[in-house]
């Protein structure tokens, strides 16, 4: 009966023992999922601050093309301003404009 004694005695130690490591494993785990919930949160608000930021630059950029865009039919405006007073130029006085230049002049002006 002692060994029998005995038994329960170690089984009931391998109890404590045990419960005592679960008691330790819980808390060790209730601790990794409060940390994971923080980084999440903190994660979630870095989102946040990146959407907002991706904004910005979108706007930025939408700003961009159009001055691009009108910079670009300035250009072209002047572009065929300086082709058409060129043209005027180098033809001579005597003979008339053709046509199709002359229409092109008074449509740009």
């Amino acid at each position: 009966s002692s060994s029998q004694m005995q038994k329960e005695i170690k089984e009931d130690e391998n109890t404590k023992e045990f419960m005592m490591q679960s008691k330790l494993d819980i808390e060790r785990l209730e601790t990794e999922v409060s940390n994971l919930n923080k980084t999440i949160v903190s994660l979630e608000n870095d989102n946040k601050l990146t959407n907002k930021s991706y904004e910005k630059l979108r706007e930025l950029l939408k700003k961009q093309k159009q001055k691009l865009t009108e910079t670009e039919l300035k250009l072209a405006e002047s572009l065929s301003n300086e082709a058409s007073l060129k043209k005027l130029l180098n033809s001579p006085i005597s003979d008339p404009a053709p046509p199709s230049s002359s229409s092109s002049t008074t449509t740009t002006t």
